[in-house]
């Protein structure tokens, strides 16, 4: 039993090699591993051998059988030599002609079928509409360079036959250079009518020539604007502030804003000055038409009432001038927003002649009571034949137009 105790010694460290530390000396086998340590050593073994045998019947399988894929159809293709054309620098007012040139490698004709600019500034001259395979083609392109000052970046869109791709968007970039810049070029401004809160904008002026720029005062009459120069750098460049002097006249003012300059580039610079009034109560939709009279089914129109005004409006007493209507009123925002509905019953008719009308009284001392009218339908035009003109061969059709409805 001595001699066998040596080699049942080594049977058992040959059986629990796998988990000696690789420091170890051949000879030596240390204690057995703990159930845990050994079952993750297991686990880890069983692994590997299970994914080296799925690789292997993965390599060893046939190739699935692939359908036969159809051949692809001749068709043509539109390659440009440059899509996208950076003209430089011009002088404003200049035109940029451009001509953008492309190839057709495919197999079929290619059709131009449009050429669209994106803007009115922007055009495109006689195209080729139809390029055989391997052929050239070309769109000449033509940019209005006035009005314009700084960079610019124009696109036009070009739509073909390809049915890989059927558009493309060429690009026309560049910088417009102008004596005298004036950004924005125009001012406009909204305001309410019985606001008293100023508003003002800022134009600013830049000299890119070489010699130094002197503007004069401007020319100025309306009182419903307050302009004022300032030199931000001497002759090179200035700032005109534009502000509003409250009240402002109703409806739409259109006040052109003269400079003159030393500038023989530019001798006079010419700014649009436009104000929009709000109106300080704001009623929609500014009559209620009916439809077919009498109706066959209740009627319920809506009208929303705003005040736009510095005071907060009141409204009460709803109603209308017919009988049988019902008017509710219903206040949305305080002061500020609210809504009319009008309940029309079943076989509602206006009488000829008769005033109809929803009212509702207003605390705003201009609006004591805001009416919105009540319009009847009108009646679709009417077809009369007369008999036929002697030795004629035929009727004659007046068309009847509806009569306009009372105001």
């Amino acid at each position: 039993m001595d001699r066998l105790s040596p080699n049942l010694s080594n049977m058992k460290c040959m059986a629990f090699v796998s988990n000696r530390r690789l420091d170890e000396s051949p000879g030596h086998c240390r204690r057995r591993p703990s159930g845990r340590r050994a079952d993750r050593w297991t686990r880890w073994l069983a692994a590997g051998l299970l994914a080296l045998r799925s690789a292997v019947a993965a390599a060893d399988a046939p190739a699935p059988a692939t359908a036969n894929a159809p051949a692809p159809q001749p068709a043509p293709r539109i390659v440009f030599e440059q899509p996208i054309h950076d003209f430089g620098e011009v002088k404003r007012g200049a035109p940029v002609e451009y001509s953008y040139i492309f190839t057709n490698t495919g197999a079929e004709t290619l059709q131009v079928l449009e050429v669209k600019p994106g803007c009115g500034c922007t055009t495109a001259g006689t195209w080729d509409k139809e390029v055989p395979a391997g052929k050239t083609g070309r769109i000449p392109v033509q940019f209005n360079s006035a009005g314009f000052s700084g960079a610019v970046h124009k696109i036009v869109t070009v739509m073909f036959n390809d049915p890989a791709q059927s558009n493309v968007v060429l690009q026309l970039t560049g910088k417009v250079w102008t004596p005298v810049e004036v950004n924005p070029p125009s001012v406009f401004f909204q305001y309410d009518e019985e606001g008293t809160n100023s508003e003002s904008r800022t134009i600013r002026i830049v000299n890119n020539e070489k010699e130094p720029l002197a503007l004069e005062p401007p020319q100025w009459t309306n009182a419903n604007f307050r302009v004022a120069l300032k030199t931000v750098k001497e002759g090179r460049e200035f700032s005109i502030e534009i502000a509003t002097v409250p009240p402002m006249a109703e409806g739409t003012v259109n006040v052109p804003l003269s400079f003159k300059t030393s500038s023989k580039e530019l001798p006079v610079i010419n700014i649009p000055v436009t104000g929009v009034s709000r109106p300080a109560v704001m009623v929609s939709p500014t009559q209620i038409v009916l439809p077919a009279v009498p109706l066959a089914t209740e009627f319920r129109p809506g009208v929303s009432i705003q005040s736009l005004g510095g005071a907060g409006l009141k409204l009460s007493e709803p109603g209308c001038s017919v009988p049988g209507v019902k008017v509710e009123l219903r206040e949305i925002q305080p002061g500020r927003a609210f809504s009319l509905s009008a309940v029309f019953p079943a076989s509602f008719t206006a009488e000829p002649g008769q005033l109809a009308e929803l009212h509702v009284n207003s605390s705003h001392p201009k609006f004591p009571v805001i009416r919105v009218p009540i319009i009847p339908p009108l009646r679709p035009a009417t077809a009369r034949a007369t008999p036929p003109a002697p030795g004629g061969s035929g009727g004659q059709v007046t068309i009847t137009a509806p009569p306009v409805p009372p105001k």
